[in-house]
């Protein structure tokens, strides 16, 4: 990992990350995790993914003399400019103070004496959920993808389930996710999903700079119309969100709305079309991705009933049918 000292970075960081999130302690409390780690205690292995402005890295971060830990790296490519910058600290400042959850991705440490600005997280062996889920079809596919094995149906509620658990704590704290996706979803040890990518969340960045940044690039398929049309973000636009997840964990990680353009995909939308059920989703379930997409669902409720999917909705067996 080669790194290049950043002149007085290191004295303007604190006060950056100050101003960047003052509200975030109070909706969260204490407890959160992570601290500054010297840059030569982490090595980078491989790429996993580069995006615009930032990469993901499998890494390895030194513990002590005789202990290493394999971590994800994420690193702030030199193409960034202020609001990226601005955005990436803001983030590490969020993990500061988020608490310890089963299904949210943990962050280990952070570097931001030098350059590259780097958070180091858990690693997740199995990578993000959508190439999971597509290679998980392929091995189906070897078998009887008409038929699943009751195993497969279950991994599939068991993922939808957690990621609901994951939403429904981000809903308690007031954190907006905005771009909740199978691919913001890492697939950790045990196979346990960890909702990840909150760069763009509403806790870590106001909308002024979230339209700027993604300007062009902000994941249409997966937004509700009020997002889309009016850069409204509440959280029952993430359940909108989750609602498409779902369509995409019972579709294998296919694409929403596939056959359509974009363009296509918002007036199909302001006309009332809603995706298809997919083909290993019950009524049950498919029932619960429609209510995601009504114009005002009960967030509360429906991840609730998300979670409870498999042992019969104990909270609420009102759920509508569609």
């Amino acid at each position: 990992m080669s790194l290049v000292h950043r002149d007085k970075q290191s004295e303007t960081v604190d006060g950056q990350m100050n101003l960047a999130m003052e509200h975030t302690d109070e909706l969260m409390g204490q407890g959160g995790t992570g601290s500054e780690v010297a840059s030569e205690s982490v090595t980078f292995v491989q790429d996993i993914s580069v995006g615009v402005f930032t990469k993901l890295v499998k890494g390895e971060m030194v513990l002590s003399e005789k202990s290493k830990q394999v971590v994800t790296v994420k690193v702030l490519q030199d193409k960034s400019g202020s609001d990226e910058e601005k955005c990436f600290l803001s983030e590490i400042r969020f993990f500061k103070a988020l608490a310890i959850h089963e299904n949210i991705i943990s962050m280990l440490g952070y570097i931001t004496a030098k350059a590259p600005l780097c958070i180091v997280f858990e690693y997740c062996p199995h990578g993000n959920l959508k190439d999971f889920l597509l290679d998980l079809h392929r091995e189906v596919r070897k078998v009887d993808e008409d038929e699943l094995e009751e195993s497969t149906i279950n991994q599939l509620l068991q993922f939808a389930s957690q990621i609901a658990n994951g939403m429904d704590f981000l809903e308690k704290i007031g954190c907006v996710h905005r771009t909740l996706a199978a691919k913001s979803v890492h697939v950790g040890h045990g196979k346990v999903c960890k909702i990840a990518e909150f760069g763009f969340s509403s806790i870590v960045m106001d909308v002024n700079t979230y339209e700027k940044l993604t300007k062009g690039r902000i994941p249409i398929r997966w937004m509700a119309l009020e997002s889309i049309l009016e850069c409204v973000y509440t959280p029952k636009t993430d359940v909108w969100s989750y609602g498409i997840v779902l369509w995409e964990i019972f579709s294998f990680g296919n694409k929403p709305y596939p056959d359509m353009p974009i363009k296509d995909v918002i007036r199909e939308l302001r006309h009332g079309y809603r995706l298809p059920a997919p083909k290993h989703a019950d009524e049950m379930m498919y029932s619960l991705m429609n209510e995601c997409w009504q114009d005002d669902p009960e967030v509360d409720q429906l991840l609730k009933n998300c979670q409870f999917y498999r042992t019969g909705f104990p909270m609420n067996k009102d759920v509508k049918h569609h």
